[in-house]
């Protein structure tokens, strides 16, 4: 018999490196003429249906953007805009089965005014995320005819399926005295939970969702309302049960997020319609019984082995934690006599880590901070950015794949001495850990010659303790068995220091 090969599929996740596009997109105002810009808010929409070839992947989404502008006649109004593009992800990695956790966000905002009534913005893009792999490799199963082999159980993770579902979400709060117009809404998602179960997974998320809108009293201003939902969405997904290994990402559809006005009394209700696209992975657990080591009685032979990077989910951990700290405004600043409001609330994470047992993301929150001042009489905005870190401690090493989703909320802003602008918010991150592991199989066994016949009738093995009777018989060239059953006070490992007699037979000239 000849030694038995196999194949097993192996998952490999790669962590893209960070990559960036400029996106030039020219915004008609339709409303008065631009004196000033208060608040632009961009962020991207991925179509996460990512066509793959050999090292490259073409990327295909939307930048949405929203102004908030003051007209020259003091009117304050709104303008949105949609910019479709078409970007190509390069990396030697890539092929047609690759399958894609991509993440896109706005990293940078330039607003020209090329006429009263024309916008020129360039947003910076960034993309990063993770490529998985299924990798096809040989193993040996079996040795063939005067083989010895030692076999392991190994457990071997691959890729199953990716499966994206969208659904839809209202979120409602009710204002009193009334809305003339709303200007901007932001829509952020946390992930609680999710739970696999049988042909579905249950997910369990936060919404927050903050709307700038003009109120309608005698003389009208801005105002923000924060408004939060819970959820419960069970997504179908075929072939998994309640102990299937999967993870999950969830998006904020931004192109469909609408927000309507209705009546009721004195009171106006303020409907935001949320459409969330969920896209779970699904991963199979194999165990192979493979030859890890091999020796013949007859024959030299070369082993060729082969070690397999193989990556196993470590699951998911939540971090609740707290984005805080300052702004000074600079002289060239009108002072803040009168705050307003603040909008355009972002995290981009910048760096994420485990370093000696803590898990730790950093990254920056932005936000425009809008407000009077009395000495111009006019409403003017500023940018914030606040440094921040989460982290958590846990009991994973260093060597992980870290994919996390940051969502910001409860986002509270005071002003003091008229310059110093403290900023104080919530924060919770859902960061899906994967471990990359070894696992060495045989891949090939040559034989390069035949061992020549024992010239002797015994011989002694002078043995350590701490030994094992596999090593020993690899060594000598003969079976396991011989060596317990002629030496029969023999233990495995060896407890102490023995000398292990062989007896060969030989035929009588």
């Amino acid at each position: 018999m000849e030694n038995i090969y196999d194949n097993v599929m192996s998952m490999k996740k790669y962590k893209l490196a960070p990559e960036q596009m400029l996106l030039e997109n020219n915004i008609t105002i339709e409303v008065g003429e631009i004196s000033k810009v208060l608040a632009c808010f961009a962020d991207v929409d991925l179509d996460r249906t990512v066509e793959a070839m050999n090292g490259e992947a073409n990327i295909l989404g939307k930048v949405i953007l929203n102004v908030v502008y003051v007209t020259e006649s003091g009117e304050i109004n709104n303008q949105n805009s949609i910019s479709p593009f078409t970007y190509k992800l390069k990396n030697e990695i890539i092929d047609p089965g690759c399958k894609f956790n991509l993440f896109a966000s706005v990293v940078g905002t330039e607003i020209n005014k090329n006429n009263s009534n024309q916008l020129k913005v360039i947003t910076t893009i960034n993309f990063d995320g993770i490529a998985i792999k299924n990798t096809d490799t040989k193993y040996l199963k079996d040795g063939g005819n005067g083989t010895y082999t030692l076999k392991v159980e190994q457990s071997v993770t691959s890729h199953e399926r990716q499966i994206c579902d969208k659904f839809e979400e209202s979120l409602e709060a009710r204002v009193k005295g009334g809305v003339k117009k709303v200007l901007m809404t932001n829509v952020e998602l946390a992930v609680r939970e999710y739970t696999p179960g049988l042909n579905f997974v249950l997910v369990e998320c936060e919404l927050y969702a903050r709307v700038l809108y003009i109120d309608g009293g005698e003389t009208p201003e801005m105002q923000t309302i924060a408004i939060t939902k819970s959820i419960k969405q069970e997504i179908e997904v075929d072939g998994i049960n309640k102990d299937s290994d999967i993870d999950l990402f969830p998006f904020i559809v931004k192109d469909g997020v609408s927000t309507e006005l209705s009546e009721d009394g004195e009171e106006t209700i303020i409907t935001v319609k949320t459409p969330i696209m969920v896209c779970v992975n699904s991963y199979s657990k194999n165990n192979i019984l493979s030859v890890q080591d091999l020796y013949s009685t007859t024959n030299i032979i070369e082993i060729q082995n082969d070690k397999t990077e193989n990556f196993n989910n470590c699951g998911v951990e939540y971090i609740d934690g707290k984005i805080e700290g300052s702004v000074t405004l600079s002289d060239n600043n009108p002072r803040i006599d009168k705050y307003l409001c603040t909008t355009n609330v972002r995290v981009i994470n910048s760096n994420y880590y485990v370093k000696d047992g803590m898990l730790i993301i950093e990254g920056i929150a932005s936000a425009n901070v809008i407000y009077l001042n009395d000495e111009l009489g006019e409403v003017l905005s500023v940018e914030i950015e606040i440094p921040y870190i989460l982290d958590k401690k846990v009991d994973f090493e260093n060597d992980v794949v870290l994919e996390p989703m940051v969502c910001i909320h409860d986002v509270d802003v005071m002003v003091k001495r008229g310059r110093e602008i403290y900023f104080d918010a919530r924060a919770k991150a859902c960061v899906n850990v994967t471990k990359k592991a070894m696992v060495q199989l045989v891949s090939n066994v040559n034989s390069v010659g035949e061992l020549e016949p024992k010239d002797s009738a015994i011989e002694v093995y002078f043995a350590k303790s701490g030994e094992r009777v596999w090593d020993i018989a690899k060594g000598l060239k003969v079976s396991s068995e011989i060596i317990c059953n002629q030496n029969p006070d023999i233990t495995d490992p060896l407890e102490k220091d023995q000398n292990i007699a062989i007896y060969y037979r030989k035929e009588r000239k």
